[in-house]
């Protein structure tokens, strides 16, 4: 391409990737400066031959907007079920890797609305300054969504309602980039049975305030295997190390106002499994029981300690996956064991809503605008059995804390893993001060 170019599905069936001599090509570029627009009921087929596969290679825009009942299809030339017939011999069924699929460059941009990408090596492909959003349909391909750049693929068919691969068995997602919830024909995973306590802390003393801390995803320690727990060395093995810093911070400031407070540290010691696209090994069963695993044993540790310790109080804080289950564990709580909570901490949580009532920072003592403010974490979308807003009685006493562009609690264009993991000394004290001055006030 040479200019910037629109096809209507009032022309041709466009073919990419063939030469004069009939020997197959690397097919199109959309360079850096220029845009590609496909209108509703387009068709490209994609010629593959010898060993070439003929791709879309994206440097600049696409932007592709079919219609339901029209869609805008990326296929093999030998597919017969759409367009025209290119074969010219008896009816085809090709199978995957027909094609090489849309390869999104650094700096280049999609957007695939009613759009369908079938019999690909890799339907589509985001490099790491990519960005790409996709509704549509992923199918018959070896690998559904490799994403490296942020790519939107909520409501795609993956070829089953179970969803993509890890999560179900439909075409493979992978990469850091990638935001899948719901797909289409998603339906909310049912909670699973209760996860058994932990063993008691080792320190069993009643002291005024108790700080749980649950790590986030594929944070350290991990077990062996998918449902193996680690070994915890001690009460606050797999705390977490952001967590660390905020608990420090709370029992610091704690001790700033009243000085003749006690405090003690517990690690919620559960799973933290990793997000199964980025951990292959993880099944999308396995992470959602993860999340409830630390739902589950933080409830119990609470109780446990209430019924030891009538006059404790408690601080939650968590990271990533680990403040999701803070998140639900708070409306699984009747409002008389919220009430012992003198402060909770969420760093870039998954659950967070739009427009939250909780207090909401993008940094330290920041408080947060549009771009994080306003966009949902990427786990919202589970509806876990319970989710919801921060109750009333506790979203007082709630920090949130969410970088703009971090994928994880507010994913949008540009968003990357790396700003969900990037999260400072400081922004951990910040929050740990806001938490300890509001536990304090509850403290005789």
């Amino acid at each position: 391409m040479v200019e910037d170019w629109r096809i209507s599905a009032e022309g041709p069936t466009y073919t990419v990737g063939i030469t004069t001599s009939g020997s197959g090509g690397d097919g199109l570029s959309v360079p850096s400066g220029r845009s590609l627009k496909l209108d509703q009921g387009v068709v490209l087929k994609f010629h593959r031959a010898y060993n070439n596969y003929a791709n879309l290679h994206i440097q600049g825009s696409l932007v592709a907007v079919g219609a339901e009942n029209a869609p805008v299809v990326f296929t093999t030339t030998l597919d017969d079920s759409v367009g025209v017939d290119l074969s010219g011999n008896s009816p085809q069924v090709p199978g995957p890797s027909a094609w090489g699929g849309l390869y999104v460059a650094d700096g280049g941009e999609a957007v695939l609305r009613d759009t369908t990408i079938t019999y690909a090596a890799t339907g589509l492909h985001t490099s790491s300054d990519g960005n790409a959003e996709i509704h549509g349909a992923i199918l018959n391909s070896s690998s559904g969504l490799v994403a490296h750049g942020f790519t939107d693929a909520t409501d795609v068919d993956w070829g089953s309602a179970s969803g993509p691969s890890p999560f179900g068995t439909g075409t493979s997602v992978s990469g850091t980039g990638a935001v899948v919830f719901p797909w289409r024909g998603y339906v909310a995973p049912p909670r699973p049975p209760a996860a058994p306590a932990q063993p008691a802390p080792a320190d069993n003393g009643c002291k005024q305030l108790v700080i749980y801390g649950l790590r986030g995803s594929g944070e350290l320690p991990q077990g062996p295997n998918e449902t193996t727990l680690p070994t915890f060395g001690s009460d606050t093995s797999g705390f977490g190390l952001d967590n660390l810093v905020i608990a420090g911070a709370i029992r610091d400031r704690v001790l700033e106002l009243k000085p003749s407070a006690t405090t003690k540290f517990v690690a919620i010691q559960y799973l933290a499994l990793p997000v199964p696209y980025l951990e292959p090994r993880v099944s999308g069963e396995e992470f959602i029981d993860s999340i409830w695993q630390g739902v589950d044993k933080l409830l119990a540790a609470m109780r446990a300690e209430s019924a030891l310790c009538p006059s404790s109080q408690f601080a939650l804080v968590g990271y990533s996956q680990g403040a999701l289950s803070i998140n639900i564990a708070l409306r699984n709580m009747d409002s008389s064991e919220r009430s012992r909570i003198g402060g909770i901490a969420l760093l870039a949580d998954p659950g967070k809503l739009a427009n939250p009532t909780e207090t909401l920072w993008e940094g330290a003592y920041t408080p947060a605008v549009d771009g994080v403010r306003d966009k949902p974490g990427a786990y919202v979308a589970l509806n876990f059995a319970g989710h919801g807003p921060i109750p009333s009685d506790v979203s007082g006493r709630t920090i949130s804390m969410c970088h703009q562009r971090d994928i994880v609690c507010a994913p949008k264009w540009n968003a990357r893993i790396a700003f969900h993991e990037n999260y400072t000394y400081e922004e951990d004290q910040a929050m740990g001060v806001f938490v300890g001055t509001r536990a304090a006030a509850l403290l005789p």
